[in-house]
């Protein structure tokens, strides 16, 4: 459903994000730090024997080590062509040999695609403020965030950036034969606001003339077909 293989499964099981049994059950090593179910509404699992083997850390998390001993045997390993019959108890194994830093270096490396079981996740990149949307000529909208128009405020200083990209929408949305495609509404976007930009932007018209008239070399351009995709 998610479009993971079994090399993502098995890296999941080797970095200790979920516990495999020989059974074929599977834990989420951190369900109970990030789900809640209210005492009235839980379900006890059929599978006792397999949850009798783990144990809870302090913070919620489950382990196939008692938290309480120094040094346990660990679970039953699978051979390399198919699973065990008898557990195979690695000696030595204990917490510092499995403690969260050796566990995401030592192991695997520490520059693997996930982080350790045990090492924070990174936080989320923030959602993109979307400005305004221009139509394309394909029907779909090219979407502007809000840093994007802050980065052509810096580029066209004397441009109403705001502005100038709403007349765009209405100018595309009038000529809908003339539409850009999402490869060519950049190169459209930055021709606009670089001609306002040699025009004087905001800091013109001091006559009062009208920038919307005939007499708008770069509406004259776009009317013509100039920004047109080739």
């Amino acid at each position: 459903m998610v479009g993971c293989n079994d090399d993502d499964m098995k890296l999941l099981i080797a970095k200790s994000f979920v516990i495999l049994f020989e059974t074929g059950i599977i834990v989420i090593k951190h369900w109970k730090i990030h789900n809640y179910i209210r005492k009235d509404r839980i379900n006890e699992t059929i599978y006792k024997e397999e949850k009798s083997a783990l144990f809870e850390k302090s913070n919620g998390a489950y382990t196939l080590q008692n938290p309480d001993e120094i040094e346990l045997a660990a679970p039953c390993q699978p051979s390399v062509n198919h699973m065990s019959v008898t557990c195979q108890p690695n000696v030595g194994i204990g917490k510092d040999r499995l403690g969260k830093d050796r566990l995401g270096k030592d192991r695997l490396g520490k520059d693997n695609i996930l982080h350790g079981a045990d090492e924070p996740a990174p936080e989320p990149e923030p959602e993109p403020i979307v400005i305004i949307a221009l139509p394309l000529v394909d029907k779909t909208e090219y979407v502007i965030t809000e840093k994007q128009v802050n980065n052509w405020h810096e580029l066209y200083p004397a441009v109403d950036v705001l502005q100038e990209l709403r007349k765009m929408r209405g100018w595309l949305e009038a000529n809908s034969k003339r539409g850009k495609t999402r490869n060519g509404i950049l190169r459209f976007i930055t021709g606009w606001l670089a001609k306002e930009q040699d025009k004087g932007g905001i800091y013109r018209n001091k006559s009062g003339a009208n920038d919307n008239d005939t007499n708008n070399p770069f509406l004259k351009m776009a009317m013509e077909g100039v920004f047109d995709d080739e």
